[in-house]
């Protein structure tokens, strides 16, 4: 057999376990958008078509977790936790005394209004990116 039969039949395999994707128009901007979804979801185009056609969706995998965004999480937590306990202090005082002085109020509300500043910057970093 000559080189080029081999060369045909090599073709002729490829294109009959080769299966084809039907055809769609659409726009620049479409194909675009398209496009933008397949790379979000990590596949090529050719498997995004595809699993379209045959799910109706393509599901994305998750992001890796991002630890120093877990740390800035759990710091939030715990200072909420102490905004709350403030909070319990200031109402206790009020409800044994049924008045809170100048000096009272300040010494609950300054630790109370740190931890608020706080709270605020955790806040913007986690808004704005680490």
């Amino acid at each position: 057999m000559s080189p080029e039969h081999i060369q045909q039949k090599e073709n002729k395999e490829k294109i009959a376990h080769t299966n084809f994707l039907p055809r769609c128009r659409c726009t620049d901007e479409q194909r675009r958008i398209i496009e933008n979804k397949a790379t979000k979801a990590g596949v090529s185009l050719s498997e995004y078509q595809r699993r379209m056609l045959l799910e109706g969706a393509v599901i994305t995998p998750r992001p890796l977790v991002d630890m120093n965004l877990i740390r800035k999480l759990d710091e939030l937590a715990v200072q909420i936790n102490k905004i709350g306990n403030n909070i319990n202090q200031i109402a206790h005082v009020a409800n044994i005394h049924m008045d809170i002085n100048d000096g009272m109020f300040e010494q609950a509300y300054l630790p109370l209004q740190s931890r608020l500043n706080r709270l605020d910057e955790l806040l913007d970093i986690l808004e704005n990116g680490s």
